[in-house]
């Protein structure tokens, strides 16, 4: 559950997925995007991360990791995002991070 505890990255892997893919190279560099829905404790959660070969590119996987636990990778789908370009908010977190 998301609070004042969370673990900082929480609820950012979306835009951290999404800016690093087209900072990488998206598509053409061979990076997928993969995300997984499920519950947990009576709460629906997503996660969004990349693969690039064998090679998970997760962002914010600090948010499990900081709680003893494991990304739900084995839960993972293909997906794209809503927009072929950066969004808004990924073109300024990539602005940032050049």
């Amino acid at each position: 559950k998301l609070n004042e505890n969370s673990p900082h990255a929480t609820g950012f892997c979306y835009l951290g997925a999404e800016a690093a893919f087209h900072l990488l190279g998206g598509k053409q560099a061979g990076i997928k995007v993969y995300c997984a829905s499920y519950e947990e404790d009576g709460m629906k959660c997503t996660h969004w991360w990349l693969v690039k070969g064998k090679k998970i590119i997760d962002p914010t996987a600090s948010q499990y990791r900081e709680l003893g636990l494991e990304p739900p990778y084995h839960l993972g789908k293909r997906m794209g995002f809503l927009t072929r370009q950066p969004s808004k908010r990924a073109a300024a977190l990539m602005e940032m991070v050049k």
